[in-house]
């Protein structure tokens, strides 16, 4: 009885990181960043349906802003950022006071973006702005970027 308790729980085992090593490799195709906002089974779904997509939402991680030093004591208003749960779809009620500009997900946030227009979000009172490029602008920067 006791070598088949070792057998299952050996075989539990093996599957369990056999599972957690497929898991991994999935999600080794994507940017982990992306999953802030998508789950791996729409990743897997859209890589099949829309690679191209998935390639440019990569490339808008790090290619769609760019950081400005801002005066908070200007009568310039700037929206403020907030985060956004992409789960639920809700805004967060408290602004982003700070963020680290060498860890930063686009995806954590709720902005705008506008198709011919740069948009600045003021970034609480750090003096700091985040400046999006326009869509017009990502996707000149992206197609000349694949050629």
């Amino acid at each position: 009885m006791g070598k088949n308790k070792q057998l299952i729980m050996k075989s539990l085992v093996g599957i369990f990181m056999f599972i957690s090593m497929l898991s991994y490799s999935q999600t080794a195709n994507f940017d982990a960043r992306l999953l802030i906002r998508y789950n791996l089974e729409e990743l897997n779904n859209l890589k099949q349906t829309e690679p191209q997509f998935v390639e440019y939402l990569t490339y808008k991680l790090d290619h769609s802003y760019f950081f400005i030093s801002i005066d908070i004591n200007t009568d310039k208003v700037y929206p403020m950022l907030y985060e956004i749960d992409y789960s639920t779809k809700i805004i967060q009620n408290t602004q982003v006071e700070n963020v680290d500009p060498n860890n930063f997900n686009i995806l954590k946030y709720s902005i705008e973006s506008n198709p011919k227009n740069r948009i600045v979000y003021r970034i609480g009172n750090s003096g700091l702005g985040l400046a999006l490029y326009s869509d017009n602008e990502v996707v000149a920067k992206f197609n000349k970027s694949k050629n």
